[in-house]
């Protein structure tokens, strides 16, 4: 977990964090300003520069039965194809047509608390350069939020920081990426060639 947020801060030229650790550690570290969410698998507090993790967060253990995790990948797909369906024509229909849909990017499993931790430096970039983001998601929920997964549909920072962790697993989820956010991330990534 240290290891992707430490590189993260390196490639993305962000200030390092002030806390990170579980809800006790980081109420601990803030005088007990920052009461952790209790639904939340992770939270980053952008006032004091922290990030904590519940289980959930850190777990990769599976969220339920294969046969329930079976239905609810069904019903969320044929969900997520009935709205796509309404969708205008254009580059979002498209691109969102041929998204398996989840409720994140990345669920439960071993790589799982990895991408919880991109997620979170997601919500960071994002709140640290509030207006290029506003720019590049403009029009984010015209379909695009589709493209991303059903937590990331839910509102335009959790759009930027599902958005992120597609970015951070590699060039072969690019697509999925509303194109003048992508142009964004590759802007401040360090690590990308064509900056």
């Amino acid at each position: 977990m240290i290891r992707i947020l430490a590189e993260i801060e390196s490639r993305f030229e962000m200030k390092p964090m002030q806390a990170v650790g579980s809800g006790f550690t980081i109420a601990k570290r803030t005088g007990g300003r920052i009461k952790h969410p209790r639904n939340a698998a992770a939270w980053y507090s952008p006032h004091f520069n922290a990030m904590g993790w519940n289980k959930v967060g850190l777990s990769t253990e599976p969220w339920m039965s294969a046969e329930a995790s079976a239905r609810t990948a069904t019903s969320r797909q044929a969900a997520h194809g009935s709205r796509v369906s309404r969708l205008p024509d254009g580059p979002a229909k498209e691109i969102a047509g041929r998204v398996e849909y989840k409720w994140t990017v990345v669920e439960a499993g071993p790589d799982y608390p990895r991408s919880v931790a991109i997620h979170e430096s997601g919500h960071r970039l994002d709140f640290n350069d509030r207006a290029a983001f506003d720019e590049a998601v403009r029009g984010w929920n015209s379909g695009w939020q589709y493209a991303v997964s059903e937590y990331g549909s839910k509102n335009r920072n959790e759009f930027v920081a599902e958005s992120f962790v597609l970015y951070m697993l590699g060039e072969e989820h690019h697509w999925r990426i509303k194109p003048e956010l992508l142009a964004l991330f590759k802007r401040k990534d360090r690590f990308n060639a064509s900056r």
